[in-house]
C-alpha cells in the first residue's frame, strides 16, 4: 500500500475487517464499502460456482490505473482499497471488495461507483 492505494488479487477469502482497517485515516469522515458476491442465478439459470482466471500483473496495473482515475474525482486525497478474488468461488462468496475513504461522503460514493463500473468494463 502506498499510503493511499491498496490493490490485490487474492486466492483466499476476503477478510472484511482487515480491509476496512486499511481505509482508516484521521482526516477521512466517510467510508464507502462495496462487495460483490457470487449470486445463485445468472440469466435465470442456476449457478453453483464461478471461476476467475487472471493475469495478475496486467490486472493489478489496470486496477492501479482505475484507482488513479477515481482519485482525480475528488479535490481531497482518497484512500482506496480494491481486492479481487481468483480461482473457484461458491455462491455467496465475496468476489470483489472496493473501499474508499474520503473527508466527505459524496466523493467516496462517486469514486466507489467509478471503480466498480470501470473494473467491470475493463
Amino acid at each position: 500500500m502506498d499510503g493511499l492505494r491498496w490493490t490485490e488479487i487474492s486466492e483466499t477469502e476476503i477478510d472484511l475487517p482487515v480491509l476496512i482497517k486499511k481505509l482508516e485515516q484521521a482526516e477521512n469522515g466517510a467510508q464507502v464499502i462495496f462487495t460483490g458476491t457470487v449470486r445463485s442465478k445468472n440469466d435465470r439459470k442456476n449457478v453453483l460456482a464461478v471461476s476467475y482466471d487472471v493475469h495478475e500483473l496486467l490486472t493489478l496495473k489496470c486496477f492501479n490505473k482505475i484507482c488513479d482515475e477515481a482519485a482525480k474525482l475528488s479535490p481531497d486525497p482518497l484512500k482506496i482499497v480494491v481486492v479481487h478474488r481468483k480461482g473457484k468461488l461458491s455462491v455467496g462468496e465475496i468476489s470483489i471488495f472496493i473501499g474508499v475513504s474520503s473527508p466527505h461522503r459524496a466523493e467516496a460514493f462517486d469514486a466507489s461507483r467509478y471503480l466498480i463500473e470501470e473494473i467491470k468494463k475493463r
